[in-house]
């Protein structure tokens, strides 16, 4: 449609910002998905600041756009190069006052750490499965001579 050329056109070159940034801070669900459906990446950053579209919809308080992102994949742990003290979009939120998207955010972050500790803990667990059978594999082959033994004995020798 014009509307979304149009919108496309002033997102693109207005302050040097991505359309997916631009359209981000603007709140702009449609543009959002429009742009992310003709190859827009959730990650995208600006080769400058860094900041990726989840930190500017963080920023700007549009806490659908967050859990827009957030559903689609987007790292909630990206870190941007400035702004120290607020790296992460959940910092943005919080600088700038947006309590549901910090309690949305702080949720979000804390059940995918957990599921990282629960995925770790399960291919320990399964790493030490297999460790241990194939320890007993080798200790029985090293105990039959027909098979290995301890390289003095020889099916003759029996």
């Amino acid at each position: 449609t014009q509307f979304t050329s149009l919108f496309f056109f002033h997102l693109f070159f207005q302050h040097n910002e991505s359309p997916m940034g631009k359209a981000s801070s603007a709140g702009h669900l449609p543009m959002v998905k429009f742009l992310m459906e003709n190859g827009a990446k959730v990650d995208h950053h600006h080769p400058s600041h860094k900041r990726t579209p989840l930190k500017h919809a963080a920023y700007k308080g549009h806490l659908h756009l967050v859990k827009h992102f957030h559903e689609a994949g987007a790292n909630l742990h990206h870190k941007a190069r400035f702004h120290e003290g607020h790296k992460h979009a959940k910092g943005w939120a919080e600088h700038h006052g947006h309590t549901e998207i910090v309690d949305y955010l702080h949720k979000a972050m804390n059940d995918h750490e957990e599921k990282q500790k629960n995925d770790h803990e399960k291919r320990w667990e399964t790493n030490q499965k297999i460790n241990e059978e194939e320890g007993l594999k080798h200790r029985e082959k090293m105990r039959n001579p027909y098979t290995h033994g301890n390289g003095h004995h020889f099916v003759e020798d029996l």
